[in-house]
């Protein structure tokens, strides 16, 4: 990489073009099934560890060569607090007074406020800012159950997942008024401008997933009827808000079941050598239009074209980047200054407290291809131009061929670009739709992007994937 400057900043410009005009890829689930226990209790970890914070993003994972240890990553390295944070995080879960997630919640509601109150936010926000309420509304009038009285029956058909959390004194009134009961008491205790406190948080927690989990919810999704995206976005983030009940429940059993102290270690700067640390890279195209025009990924026409839907392509933009190592890169790199012995060819996850961004997913799958361990993170395949080279960053790396895993970023980039955006104005057509072009890949290319396929746990991106992303 002759000329680092340039192409980080190139890269960057790029990246933020995408992401200026692909606003589509925040409606992109990250994954469609279950991730595995070893991943659940790594993404656990680091959402008890993500601040919500802009840019701070987290990252964990199980290194088993000499008993278990966790390695903790940030985006960049961790602050003094980040480290205290974590030594209070796992010595809460050694702790044997700490039992269930109303133990730990005071340390998330410290840790985690941000993230916390924009999460019961945006759950407040997909009922009342969606037009979900009023479509709850007219399918509760069409809901064949919608009459019946409360029993014991009715209540373990309705309520399959949350029986215990349907009150006596419900018994005997019709399904709708529970139901309209259920959202409104949702709607009430997520109006809050402050994080909660543990009753109220619990209250939160039990009125959505109730809901959430009943047969009404889950058959208006499954059957696709009437409103059924807007029910969707309400599940997704109450699942997500969830995760600080569910999730951390799961984490603390799995710590019990360890026994003992858990060994950590963070991934710094210092233990990475990195030499090139985290640097404001400054944007040279003074708008979206001549940042379009330096790629060259439209022509003239279809950037007329794309200006009359986008008027704010003409407008001044952000003209600088803060660039970092991301933190799941960084625990690769970890894995990449020692021994391998005794973890080659498996597959290793990376516990996230947000999707893997474009160049992470690129990045790891070059990495993949060619160094031994298969790394699985999850992603939506967004773009970030806040993400940084590792070649200049970290020449004490052994062993790994980081210029090389670099270029196959810059070239993936641009690749993506001109796929996703040679129709012209069909910009906003799905990702996952992009037109199949395997006779454009190389044999070392193809086998990159079949480990892209691999390293994304999204269930079917494998072939947007593999045709679209590294072709030459």
């Amino acid at each position: 990489m002759t000329n680092f400057n340039l192409n980080q900043a190139q890269l960057s410009e790029r990246l933020l073009l995408l992401q200026k005009l692909d606003l589509e890829y925040s409606n992109h689930k990250a994954t469609q099934h279950r991730p595995n226990r070893e991943t659940k209790l790594l993404n656990t970890i680091a959402l008890l560890l993500s601040t919500g914070r802009p840019g701070d993003h987290f990252a964990a994972a199980f290194d088993k060569r000499q008993g278990l240890e966790v390695i903790l990553a940030k985006n960049g390295t961790p602050t003094s607090e980040d480290i205290a944070d974590a030594k209070e995080l796992f010595s809460c879960l050694c702790n044997p007074e700490i039992s269930n997630p109303r133990d730990l919640y005071p340390f998330v509601s410290r840790r985690c406020r941000a993230s916390v109150l924009k999460r019961i936010q945006k759950l407040r926000a997909s009922i009342v800012d969606t037009g979900f309420y009023n479509e709850f509304y007219s399918r509760l009038d069409q809901y064949p159950s919608a009459r019946d009285l409360l029993s014991p029956d009715v209540i373990e058909q309705e309520f399959p997942e949350d029986e215990d959390a349907i009150e006596d004194e419900f018994v005997g009134m019709p399904l709708s008024v529970v139901l309209r009961d259920l959202l409104e008491g949702t709607i009430g205790v997520t109006s809050v401008s402050e994080v909660p406190n543990l009753d109220e948080f619990v209250d939160i927690h039990t009125l959505a997933s109730t809901l959430g989990d009943s047969s009404f919810m889950q058959e208006w999704i499954i059957m696709r009827e009437v409103g059924y995206q807007k029910a969707k976005r309400f599940q997704q983030c109450r699942q997500k808000l969830s995760r600080y009940i569910d999730d951390v429940h799961s984490l603390i059993r799995g710590a019990k079941r360890l026994g003992g102290v858990i060994k950590y270690r963070w991934v710094t700067d210092e233990s990475l050598g990195i030499q090139a640390r985290e640097e404001d890279i400054r944007i040279h195209a003074a708008t979206p239009e001549e940042a379009a025009h330096r790629a060259s990924v439209l022509s003239s026409q279809q950037l007329e074209e794309l200006k009359e839907r986008k008027p704010s392509l003409v407008e001044p933009w952000q003209r600088t980047v803060h660039s970092c190592i991301h933190a799941e890169i960084r625990i690769i790199l970890h894995f990449g200054r020692v021994s391998m012995q005794g973890m080659s060819g498996r597959f290793q996850p990376i516990g996230l407290s947000k999707s893997s961004c474009l160049c992470c997913v690129l990045w790891i799958a070059a990495h993949n291809i060619r160094g031994g361990i298969w790394w699985q993170t999850r992603s939506r395949n967004k773009p970030d131009p806040t993400w940084a080279f590792t070649a200049r960053a970290c020449p004490n790396v052994q062993g790994l061929a980081l210029a090389t895993f670099d270029e196959k970023v810059i070239s993936g980039v641009l690749r993506w670009l001109q796929l996703r955006y040679e129709s012209g104005t069909e910009f906003r057509k799905d990702l996952y739709q992009i037109v199949e072009d395997d006779g454009a890949l190389n044999a070392d290319d193809l086998a990159v992007v079949v480990a892209a396929a691999l390293t994304s746990t999204r269930k079917g991106d494998g072939k947007a994937i593999v045709y679209s992303v590294l072709g030459q």
